[in-house]
């Protein structure tokens, strides 16, 4: 179970039919996050009522029914018992433990020793939040995925150019080989001038909404919406306006025939910038009827 603030709470064993509950292992960090509201998996196996594996970030194993755990992976180190972050259920089918996980389905037949990687066989698991197209080329395309970095479709294929949670992707509408895209919360934007190769990255001035928005206007200038409006600037970020309404901006947009032209989007209100994001009017309320 998860505490209120999501830690690991506990792991409990009930050798009634569930009448009552013990509390076995209590000090284990089995979460390593506090996400119990996302992901939290268990599964005994059917063989052994000992043995017992819980998921959350990565994979932990007990062999005596809870009271000591010990992890089976890391998530950021691609070994045999690899498997993807976030675990969301482990299921035992044919004496074979199966996790699914935001980056696809793995199996195990060896205790957790290897795991096998399902989705390398055309499992489709990404969920992109946000994509950017080039101008003039609809051969090329960025996008931010869920949990599964962030990908460059150039030449026919996909290629991943960056890491972690991918949002927010733009291409530079001056040139097509020049993208951006933000990882989670603006917390840094990634910058590739060749087609996903030769990696920069600017670091957050603070921080943003989950999905940060991120545009380019038609002269190439890179313009990012945090409480205020941000304009990169030689690798760096440069405040242009005053904070718009108090929280964080949901959406901003440049017009890809003036420069000079920026909309912001908070909620249900709209600003419009006539001068490069320096100054915004409006806070029209958007009420829409469908």
């Amino acid at each position: 179970t998860g505490a209120n603030d999501y830690e690991f709470e506990g792991l409990y064993r009930s050798n009634d039919d569930g009448a009552t509950f013990t509390k076995t292992v209590q000090n284990a960090n089995i979460l390593e996050s506090p996400q119990a509201w996302f992901d939290l998996a268990i599964a005994v196996d059917p063989e052994d009522i000992n043995t017992v594996y819980v998921g959350c970030l990565n994979i932990w194993k007990s062999t005596d029914g809870g009271d000591i755990f010990g992890k089976l992976n890391d998530w950021d180190i691609f070994n045999e018992a690899f498997s993807h972050a976030d675990i969301h259920t482990l299921k035992f089918f044919n004496n074979t433990l199966y996790a699914g996980t935001d980056g696809g389905l793995y199996s195990s037949a060896d205790g957790g020793d290897t795991f096998i990687d399902h989705s390398i066989n055309g499992i489709m698991t990404s969920q992109f939040y946000r994509m950017g197209m080039a101008k003039n080329d609809a051969g090329k395309m960025v996008g931010g995925t869920q949990d599964n970095a962030g990908f460059i479709y150039n030449n026919s294929q996909w290629n991943t150019w960056t890491g972690g949670d991918g949002m927010d992707y733009e291409i530079d509408p001056t040139n097509s080989n020049i993208a951006y895209g933000f990882t989670q919360f603006g917390s840094t934007l990634w910058v590739t001038t060749q087609n996903g190769q030769n990696l920069g990255y600017a670091d957050s001035p603070e921080q943003g909404n989950w999905i940060t928005p991120l545009t380019v206007s038609a002269n190439g200038q890179v313009f990012a919406g945090f409480q205020a409006v941000y304009r990169l600037s030689n690798g760096g970020w440069t405040k242009l306006s005053d904070n718009l309404t108090g929280s964080n901006i949901d959406d901003l947009e440049a017009s890809p025939n003036n420069p000079d032209i920026l909309y912001a989007a908070e909620d249900n209100r709209l600003f419009i910038s006539e001068d490069g994001g320096e100054n915004f009017r409006g806070s029209h309320n958007l009420i829409i009827n469908f």
